[in-house]
């Protein structure tokens, strides 16, 4: 909204004109999202904070097993600081992360149990209904290889075509949609709106093996029990 200058109030009541040289790009938004960079005394005009004042104050302590009882002398000093030390610090970054590992965790339980479902019911359907077809295919003079090629190709283009369709409406979810809901597990928290834009990377590596993990499963719970019927006599099979 604003592309030249931008007035901040000051605590005096009065506007401060600061004039705006460049804006962070939007790749960086989510570290930069609620970040201005000036001057530090024009900081200080805006926020009101004389040259002996300041909104956080960092020192250093060598020995890690002192930082407890700086924090405790400081407190009693100063009771109205907030004082944080870098343990604190590690642990609320650890607890955060930890939980929303854990949300993502469940997401792939619960992905991952899907996937098993789907591959159980291709397997049983080989059994069931499929068990025939193959049995004939084989009373018609079909050798076991040509039945496997068959299912194999058949197979193969539903993994393709499925592989295609997944990764055109992830990114279509991700990158045009802005992943909803998603977003906001992962990346939510802040006090202020995050606008992040997300820019696609292709890496091959990755979804190599992502059609691996999915492909290779997927294939082999079909030829497995295609070849297991095609072995038996074709009498049996279309019984």
């Amino acid at each position: 909204f604003y592309n030249d200058t931008y007035n901040f109030l000051t605590p005096k009541g009065e506007f401060e004109k600061v004039n705006i040289f460049n804006v962070l790009p939007s790749q960086a938004n989510l570290i930069a999202n609620d970040m201005m960079v000036m001057p530090i005394d024009l900081a200080r005009k805006i926020l009101g904070y004389g040259d002996d004042e300041a909104s956080d104050i960092t020192f250093s302590v060598p020995n890690p097993d002192e930082w407890n009882m700086m924090t405790d002398k400081v407190s009693a000093l100063h009771y109205d600081l907030h004082v944080v030390n870098k343990n604190d610090v590690q642990k609320s970054y650890e607890n955060l992360y930890n939980y929303k590992g854990g949300l993502f965790l469940i997401l792939f339980l619960v992905v991952l149990t899907t996937f098993i479902l789907i591959l159980y019911q291709r397997y049983s359907m080989v059994y069931s209904t499929e068990r025939r077809h193959i049995g004939l295919l084989r009373a018609l003079g079909w050798s076991i290889n040509d039945v496997l090629k068959l299912k194999f190709m058949e197979t193969l283009v539903i993994v393709f075509i499925s592989y295609i369709l997944g990764l055109f409406i992830a990114y279509v979810y991700v990158f045009i949609a802005g992943a909803p809901l998603l977003k906001e597990v992962f990346l939510g928290g802040q006090n202020l709106h995050n606008t992040l834009s997300f820019v696609p990377v292709v890496d091959f590596s990755v979804l190599t093996s992502i059609f691996l993990l999915y492909a290779l499963p997927f294939i082999a719970a079909v030829l497995i029990p295609v070849w297991r019927v095609s072995v038996t006599d074709p009498k049996e099979a279309m019984l």
